[in-house]
């Protein structure tokens, strides 16, 4: 892991709010995950910023069942918290091709752009996550 700065910038433009971050040692590529997101059209949300609780271990995000993030895009600031990991852009592998990593990260933040509702959220929050990565080059 690297050392970064405690605040990254969801986003390029000057107007771009902050994500703070709970941790000073964060994953390698963490503040890239995030700009590639904030860069989607439909993520405004994300550009407002907001906070990323890095955790240790497994969350179960109200459920029994451990999970690698969770999304919390309705609160004030919106609040994603994700299993740390060696990169930012490494989580579980897709279920359409297992071959691909689908960033944690990525992901709950694809949560936050709106991705939120339905039976196939999940599925619509890996699509997002899946075009963050294509847009950054990964």
């Amino acid at each position: 892991m690297n050392r970064l700065a405690l605040l990254l910038l969801a986003g390029c433009s000057s107007g771009a709010a902050p994500w703070s971050q709970s941790v000073v040692d964060l994953p390698y590529h963490a503040e890239e995950v995030v700009k590639a997101v904030a860069a989607l059209p439909e993520c405004d949300a994300v550009r407002q910023g907001g906070v990323i609780r890095w955790r240790d271990s497994t969350l179960t995000c109200g459920g029994v069942q451990g999970v690698s993030g969770c999304a919390h895009p309705f609160e004030t600031p919106p609040l994603v918290e994700v299993v740390m990991r060696g990169d930012a852009w490494d989580g579980p592998p897709s279920k359409v091709d297992p071959k691909v990593a689908i960033s944690s990260l990525a992901h709950e933040l694809c949560h936050v752009c709106g991705y939120t509702d339905g039976p196939d959220a999940e599925a619509q929050a890996d699509s997002c996550a899946m075009r963050a990565r294509l847009m950054a080059g990964k």
